[in-house]
């Protein structure tokens, strides 16, 4: 998925400075189009289906039309009315088992889709876009980057590059080897990379020396837009608060967005557990942020007190499986059922005993918003 921003009446001059937040560089005041361009089976039922919707809401009530593109849905919504007839719409034409042949065979209709996009793109763009305009693209995933690169090269757009297209399995060779192609390739077109953090030690390090990245995450960011509204009633998060520099002000712009009562659950990692010790010292498995360090045991529960949270649950979970989990996965292991199962019954007594649970390697938090 990729969103593109245009405006009629003035160009994106303030797109530079990564101070500016994205999706506010446009004036507001006056009528604004979002360009919308997904290859996924949008809007069928899905977690990319809830998230575009949650996009176009929060967009629709500051006066931002949305315009869609897909292969399965083209049109314009400019209120929240409008958002409630797309699902039906789509369902009325019986699209459903087109939707599940495409999405099971995304490698043979990637380019005729990305293609048809682009297209529909290109067109819309030549009628409503202005010369002289700056575009942004931002693509979210493999199967956008063509025609964002194609957007780059016929109307020099700016292109927005998110971490999800660094995320593979691993691959032998030659398909690693093409996979790594393929990084170098996104990197060197991206003009900006938003990332929170989930990529491998190697691109990461060459996209803070070579690119603008904005850790920030979805390539959206909320910080001081208290014009928004939010009604968020359920927080989770696992191993994030950690990598914050700021805790007090993580949990501030919290507070603000979330609903009062609202439930939060956090399970972050334990800097006493010794095992977790020895396998982020010398088998680390991703890359670590500046400034980045576990809590002690105790630390989380009273941050969460002073910033105004109730805490109503607090342990901490997995001695040993969890790190030994990570530490095989490193060294690609895989060890037989029995001794799985064995490990298993050690580890919900060890876990348990007095003095043992304060070092296991995983903190969860179960805390609740107390006043607005």
């Amino acid at each position: 998925m990729f969103c593109l921003l245009t405006e009629p009446s003035r160009s994106l001059k303030y797109y530079g400075k990564l101070t500016e937040r994205l999706l506010w560089v446009i004036d507001i005041s006056k009528k604004s189009c979002l360009y919308l361009v997904t290859l996924s089976p949008y809007p069928m039922p899905g977690g990319l289906t809830g998230r575009i919707n949650g996009l176009i809401k929060q967009l629709v009530r500051h006066n931002i039309a949305v315009k869609i593109i897909s292969p399965f849905f083209y049109g314009k919504i400019s209120s929240i009315k409008d958002l409630k007839y797309v699902p039906m719409k789509v369902r009325n034409y019986g699209l459903a088992p087109i939707v599940q042949t495409v999405g099971a065979n995304k490698l043979f209709t990637m380019f005729p889709l990305s293609v048809y996009c682009f297209s529909t793109l290109l067109r819309d763009l030549l009628k409503e876009v202005s010369y002289g305009e700056t575009i942004v693209v931002q693509f979210m995933d493999t199967i956008s980057f063509l025609p964002a690169v194609f957007a780059k090269l016929t109307l020099h757009a700016v292109i927005i590059g998110d971490d999800l297209c660094f995320r593979y399995k691993q691959y032998r060779f030659p398909f690693n080897f093409l996979v790594k192609i393929y990084k170098s390739l996104v990197v060197k077109c991206s003009d900006i990379v938003t990332t929170s953090f989930r990529v491998d030690y190697v691109i990461m390090k060459r996209m803070r020396k070579e690119k603008k990245t904005l850790f920030i995450a979805n390539g959206v960011e909320i910080k001081s837009r208290e014009e928004i509204e939010y009604e968020k009633r359920i927080g989770k998060g696992i191993s994030i608060l950690h990598h914050l520099p700021k805790l007090s002000m993580a949990f501030s712009e919290l507070k603000r967005v979330s609903a009062f009562r609202a439930v939060l659950l956090f399970m972050e990692p334990n800097l006493l557990n010794p095992v977790s010790a020895f396998g982020r010292k010398f088998f680390p498995m991703e890359a670590h942020t500046k400034g980045e360090k576990p809590f002690a045991f105790g630390y989380l529960r009273t941050a969460l007190r002073l910033a105004g949270f109730a805490v109503e649950k607090y342990s901490a979970s997995f001695f040993l499986a969890f790190p030994i989990a990570r530490l095989l996965k490193v060294v690609k292991m895989k060890l037989p059922l029995w001794i799985v199962k064995v490990f298993s019954l050690f580890e919900n007594v060890m876990e348990r005993l007095p003095i043992v649970r304060r070092l296991n390697s995983h903190i969860v938090v179960l805390a609740r918003v107390c006043f607005p």
